[in-house]
């Protein structure tokens, strides 16, 4: 689609589908009849601040009534929720029937039924409002969903006004890999405003809320991103936007900075007006970025400033494909001054900037420094002197000087010595820590050796030199990895080590030794008692084979004499070798 349709489509009123006052209510599902309502039957699932369709805003519930049913299948039992919804007064203006409730104003909703089985396919979406019952038009979205004011962060407690409502939208996607999708947003009115071909490669999501507007993008034929401001309704407030940008400010303080989901200060959408750089090849201050308000026109300027800077850009490290990438922490607004100009800084969202601009000293030169986390430094109009701001923080750090790259020492020189201290007091926590540590060990370990456990345990390097030895010669080198090392760096012997390896490889001689016997033992126990008791195991061997193969007869011999047996068997074997001696 051409830019030049897109902007008129942004511009149009939308598709306009009129709810029949005569929509058929949806039947109770028939896969749910034989369930019983739920422990807690009825729940409110959901609260939101949505347009009255009269004007103002107000507070709405999305309801549902609760159902336990039997699977047949897997005999577990399942919990089948159906929506409705109430409006301010508390009265259901949207009937229990639903699978899902979008509560689009304070009288209807987008919402989706239950089908006729627990697993239904090809559901579409449509609209119900109050007194009018169901729309006609089904919307096939493959996602719909509430896009709430500020992210869904929380916000302040008892604001119903138009700024705090929540829109609905639906996405359908299309496309290799799903790049581009149409978008329908929903007025107070349920009118659905449909926005086409939108998103593209690099732009996610396609539709996303600033402050009370949403800012939809997408790719004209050239592959520019072109961006259009539309209300919560979906309708246009501001003409196709050839470039604009959108800013995270990251909240503050030192060494912390977090421009994530709710850690985030303020997300903000600017035109991008010209370039601050006497060079725009040679980027530093970047464009001038003029600020979009809340309500989507331009925000209002201090008097003589023409835009805004990030004083310390910075890219977004978040995994998150639909992260906003640029962040900053501190902002500078320009004001002209003969050939170039001059600005203001402040900590904080932009619009704290801008206020705070009308009085702020100002400054003629920026400089900045990736050490310590990023610092920014800037020259005062008023004294010409350079001042260094710790990280993401507006407190001066160092002397104030006159070059620049001597403030920027003294305030490096003034975070090397606090990283110094630090890094002594941690040395000390470390320190009394290990002391600890080594002093319950060296208990634990005593306790082991009295208890005639020691090589359960471990030594390491808080042991004496005595106690490693021992631990060697009773343990063996091979007790746990790095045990001879340690040995030696406590100063054994090649010979004493060589010593310890052969007691150890004696000790394992002697230990199968006993375990041979015991097993033979074992053996010709369990071969003695074969078929004496009735359920007695057998285990494969040459006596047992010899029992199993001889045929009832011989079983009956041995269970009369097994002992008689047996000698019986060894006599044989040592005639059979003296026949076999002679034969040489």
């Amino acid at each position: 689609m051409r830019i030049q349709t897109i902007a008129a489509m942004l511009a149009a009123a939308g598709s306009f589908a009129l709810a029949s006052p005569h929509a058929e209510a949806q039947k109770f599902p028939s896969h749910l009849k034989n369930c019983k309502k739920d422990r807690e039957f009825e729940k409110v699932s959901a609260q939101y601040v949505v347009p009255a369709a009269s004007g103002g805003a107000g507070v709405v519930q999305v309801v549902s009534q609760n159902y336990t049913c039997d699977n047949k299948e897997t005999r577990n039992p399942t919990w089948h929720p159906l929506y409705g919804m109430k409006d301010p007064s508390g009265k259901l203006v949207v009937p229990y029937e639903y699978a899902k409730v979008l509560p689009f104003s304070t009288t209807g909703a987008l919402v989706i039924d239950h089908g006729k089985d627990a697993y239904p396919k090809n559901l579409m979406y449509r609209t119900y409002v109050a007194g009018k019952g169901e729309g006609k038009e089904r919307f096939d979205f493959q996602t719909a969903l509430m896009l709430p004011p500020n992210n869904g962060c929380e916000q302040a407690s008892g604001d119903i006004s138009r700024q705090s409502v929540t829109a609905v939208f639906g996405e359908i996607w299309f496309g290799v890999g799903g790049g581009k999708s149409h978008v329908t947003v929903f007025s107070p009115e349920g009118t659905p405003r449909k926005l086409e071909y939108v998103g593209g490669e690099g732009i996610k999501p396609a539709v996303r809320r600033v402050g009370d507007v949403l800012l939809a993008r997408w790719r004209d034929d050239q592959g520019a991103v072109r961006s259009g401001i539309l209300d919560l309704a979906g309708r246009p407030v501001a003409p196709v936007l050839s470039d604009s940008s959108l800013w995270v400010t990251g909240k503050t303080g030192p060494g912390n900075f977090s421009a994530d989901g709710c850690n985030a200060a303020s997300l903000d959408l600017f035109i991008q007006g010209p370039s601050l750089d006497f060079n725009p090849a040679n980027t530093f201050f970047g464009p001038l970025l003029i600020p979009v308000g809340r309500n989507g026109e331009p925000a209002t300027l201090p008097k003589g400033a023409v835009g805004m800077f990030a004083a310390y850009p910075r890219k977004n490290t978040s995994s998150y494909t639909d992260a906003v990438p640029n962040t900053a922490t501190m902002w500078g607004v320009v004001f002209p001054k003969g050939q170039g100009f001059e600005f203001t800084l402040n900590l904080g969202s932009p619009s704290e900037a801008l206020i705070a601009a009308e009085g702020a000293p100002r400054f003629v030169e920026l400089g900045r420094s990736n050490s310590f986390g990023g610092m920014v430094a800037a020259k005062s109009v008023a004294d010409g002197k350079w001042r260094t701001y710790r990280s993401n923080t507006d407190i001066v750090v160092g002397d104030a000087g006159a070059d620049f790259g001597i403030s920027l020492a003294s305030a490096e020189a003034v975070l090397n010595a606090e990283a110094s201290r630090r890094d002594e007091g941690n040395r000390a926590a470390w320190a009394k820590e290990e002391a600890r540590r080594a002093a319950d060990h060296k208990r634990n370990w005593e306790t082991a050796r009295a208890a005639g456990r020691m090589c359960q345990y471990r030594v390491d390097i808080s042991n004496t030199a005595s106690e490693v030895q021992e631990y060697v010669l009773a343990c063996g080198p091979g007790n746990f990895a790095g045990l001879p090392e340690l040995a030696k760096a406590k100063g054994m012997s090649n010979d004493m080590l060589q010593q310890a390896y052969d007691n150890e490889l004696r000790r394992t001689r002697e230990q199968a030794q006993m375990r041979a016997k015991w097993e033979e033992d074992q053996r010709v126990l369990r071969m003695q008692n074969a078929n004496k008791a009735p359920g007695a195991s057998y285990i494969p061997g040459q006596w047992e084979s010899a029992i199993r193969n001889a045929g009832n007869t011989a079983v009956d011999a041995i269970n009369k004499s097994s002992d008689n047996w047996l000698e019986q068997r060894r006599d044989q074997y040592v005639a059979d070798w003296q026949r076999s001696q002679r034969a040489y």
